[in-house]
Formats: C-alpha cells, sequence, structure tokens
C-alpha cells in the first residue's frame, strides 16, 4: 500500500472522528489527531462516549423576581437588572430550593438557623453555607453510614 494512500485513510479516521466528537459536544479538533494516530481505536472510543450536555447547572442559582433571569443565590442585587433580591430567612429559605432539594432536605432533616443550613447525624453538626453542600454531605454520611 502506498504512503499516500495510509496518510489518507488516516485522515478520513481524523474526519469522522471529529464529525462525531462535535455531535457529542466534545472537542472535534484534538478528536481528529485521535482519529488520525489512533485510527479505528479512537473512532470506536468517540462512538461509545456519552455526549456531553451543554445545560449550565443550575446549582446555586436563583430567579430573580424582577426579570427573571438566574443569579447566584448569595446575591442581594440582581446583576442583570440591579433589582433587590429578597433574602433568605426561616421563613422562606425552603421555598427557594428546587423540588429535588426539598426532597433531600425532608429525607435528611436539613434545617436552616441563623443563616445557616444546619445538617445533624447522630450527635455531630455541621454548619454550611450553600444547600447544595449541606445535602452532599448528608448524602456522603448515609452512604458511609
Amino acid at each position: 500500500m502506498s504512503p499516500q494512500l495510509v496518510i489518507f485513510a488516516l485522515f478520513i479516521f481524523g474526519i469522522f472522528c471529529s464529525f462525531i466528537a462535535s455531535q457529542k459536544n466534545r472537542n472535534p479538533v484534538a478528536w481528529f489527531f485521535l482519529g488520525f494516530f489512533f485510527s479505528l481505536i479512537a473512532l470506536i472510543a468517540i462512538a461509545a462516549m456519552p455526549s456531553i450536555s451543554q445545560k449550565k447547572s443550575k446549582v446555586g442559582l436563583k430567579k430573580c423576581p424582577s426579570c427573571a433571569e438566574d443569579v447566584k443565590a448569595e446575591a442581594k442585587i440582581c446583576r442583570f437588572c440591579q433589582a433587590e433580591l429578597p433574602v433568605l430567612s426561616e421563613a422562606n429559605w425552603f421555598d427557594s430550593a428546587t423540588e429535588e432539594q426539598k426532597l433531600k432536605i425532608h429525607h435528611h432533616k436539613i434545617v436552616f438557623e441563623n443563616g445557616k443550613y444546619v445538617f445533624k447525624f447522630f450527635k455531630r453538626t455541621t454548619r454550611f453555607a450553600k444547600l447544595e453542600d449541606a445535602i452532599k454531605h448528608a448524602d456522603y454520611c448515609e452512604k458511609n453510614l
């Protein structure tokens, strides 16, 4: 087989890997070179890989009541419309949680005291600034019981 034909075949593998990678929201340039140098192995690898979701995680965000844009949960003023955001209090902290978080809050008996999320596990009390951190810790403690 001639060297030109081998280079052409490797180039085709690179293009196929690059195309599949771009469809799965992965780096097409890197996958072109992987396909070029590792041909069939890289093609099988990228075909077997799951797609990366482009949706941003909304953990740690809340909606501004004025403009409905997502802002950080700790923000006091919306960066989009400059409206003052409601501050979490012991009365309204639960309402700002997502449905999934509300289930976890009930399951782990997480409470909000003095501006902190409190999780009690046996005789140990742990306080967190972020609800996500309290839930992650509670899940971890439950798994490793």
